[in-house]
């Protein structure tokens, strides 16, 4: 295969544009030799235009450097995403998207994708050669289909996916840990043996440090779950889906776009459950909506200042819980 104008080698024929001559051409020098052989013409052609010319073309060039970087950071959007975008593409297009992909990322996706699909890439293992006008069409209408916000004053616009999943699970031990505040012993045993051990432990460590705990934040937690498992959701888990009521609370004021950006870094399951809370949570009492919005704030800022360890993620190995109640 032709060998690929790279992303670096983009980014230094924008930035020869911005210079003269000679002055340009040494930008080159320390590049391997094929690289050289690569860019130089391209170059020279460049260096020969008027300046408005030269500053269309500059222009393109940044617009070529901004869907790369964007491309780099689609790893942090789900695979199922990707796939779903996909899947009705030509073999052609995908191929193109895949050669820009990172290959762990291109075997994660091809995971999600339908068989039609795959029967499709199956007979075409190979991305054509395109004309870069071409490629950026293609690569920009790719990741157009995703958000991407730079990081801001919200600090859930830095956090990754892996961090992200962080959050719930915090949110997910807190709010079970603050609601068994209450239970008896021999509840509170039985209500544990529903739990991963793992979980229970982390529970328990929790629950001896919530002696001083406001008694309405208690039946706050406790509402919260006995409206979760009332919901009557498809394959409910409460560990898992606690997590997500309290991210959807939590930011059910934000913007779609803001909400989107978070969601895509769930699968596409995921990201339906956390929607179908969302709806829910809107026609239910606000008191649900503020006591997420606080767990949210609490957990961001437990993981930010890494006060405490967290249990790792675990599959969904534990039977639905029946929703908790207060000792009579």
């Amino acid at each position: 295969m032709q060998q690929q104008f790279t992303a670096h080698l983009q980014a230094l024929t924008t930035i020869a544009l911005a210079l003269d001559g000679d002055e340009a051409v040494t930008l080159f020098k320390f590049l391997p030799q094929e690289e050289q052989k690569l860019i130089k013409p391209r170059a020279e052609k460049f260096l020969s235009l008027s300046e408005n010319d030269r500053r269309t073309a500059s222009s393109m060039g940044l617009k070529a450097l901004r869907s790369e970087f964007l491309l780099r950071q689609i790893t942090d959007v789900h695979p199922s995403h990707i796939a779903l975008v996909l899947s009705n593409e030509p073999a052609p297009i995908i191929r193109i998207i895949f050669y820009h992909l990172p290959a762990e990322l291109v075997n994660e996706v091809s995971q999600h994708l339908p068989e039609h699909t795959t029967r499709k890439l199956m007979a075409y293992p190979e991305a054509p050669q395109i004309v870069p006008e071409l490629l950026e069409v293609v690569k920009d209408a790719f990741i157009r289909q995703f958000i991407f916000i730079l990081p801001g004053e919200n600090p859930l616009t830095r956090f990754t996916t892996s961090r992200l999943r962080v959050l719930l699970k915090e949110m997910s031990l807190q709010t079970i840990a603050i609601a068994m505040r209450r239970i008896n012993r021999d509840e509170l045993v039985a209500s544990l043996q529903r739990f991963p051990r793992v979980f229970s432990k982390e529970v328990v460590r929790r629950l001896k440090l919530l002696r001083d705990i406001d008694a309405n934040h208690v039946l706050l937690a406790e509402k919260s779950l006995v409206w979760l498992t009332t919901q009557q959701l498809r394959n409910f888990s409460i560990t898992e889906d606690s997590g997500f009521m309290l991210l959807a609370g939590g930011l059910i004021d934000e913007s779609e776009t803001f909400q989107k950006f978070i969601t895509q870094k769930f699968s596409i399951e995921e990201s339906g459950r956390f929607y179908d809370l969302l709806a829910r949570l809107r026609q239910a009492d606000p008191t649900l909506v503020t006591f997420a919005k606080d767990q949210v704030r609490q957990a961001i800022t437990a993981i930010l200042q890494a006060r405490q360890p967290l249990i790792p993620n675990s599959p969904r190995t534990e039977a639905p819980v029946a929703p908790v109640t207060s000792a009579k």
